[in-house]
């Protein structure tokens, strides 16, 4: 996905799954982290995949499986720790976001920048102060 993006295409991508925990997940994970957003943050957007997606219908959805609700929410729920254990083993086995992007997916640094050259906006030093999290 990250290859048909395009300096001079300025084309949306949309990019989901039935949850957005799995694959959608580790792609958005591996896309903020390469843009250099911080691990509690990536972890924190990824915690607010299930929220309110699969509530209103998890009883439904259980019995139609057939398991308890309580094993439909955890195989449809995201959790914060689990996406910072993903993270904690990506940099493990791979050294950084850039690594597994160029070991795993294939990508070269050349497309690494470019998607960053994408999606990063330059914020000037006096405006930085606005973007500040709160403590």
């Amino acid at each position: 996905m990250v290859q048909h993006l395009s300096v001079s295409s300025r084309d949306a991508m949309l990019v989901h799954c039935t949850a957005g925990k799995d694959r959608t997940g580790v792609l958005v994970m591996l896309i903020l982290g390469l843009c250099g957003v911080d691990d509690e943050i990536i972890a924190r957007e990824y915690d607010l995949s299930s929220i309110g997606h699969y509530e209103p219908r998890v009883e439904e959805i259980a019995n139609n499986v057939g398991v308890t609700v309580e094993k439909m929410r955890a195989a449809l729920g995201t959790s914060y720790d689990g996406m910072i254990l993903t993270m904690k083993i990506l940099r493990e086995k791979y050294g950084s976001f850039e690594g597994y992007a160029r070991t795993a997916c294939g990508l070269s640094m050349e497309e690494i920048n470019t998607l960053r050259h994408l999606l990063i906006v330059p914020i000037k030093f006096e405006e930085r102060q606005l973007y500040r999290p709160r403590m």
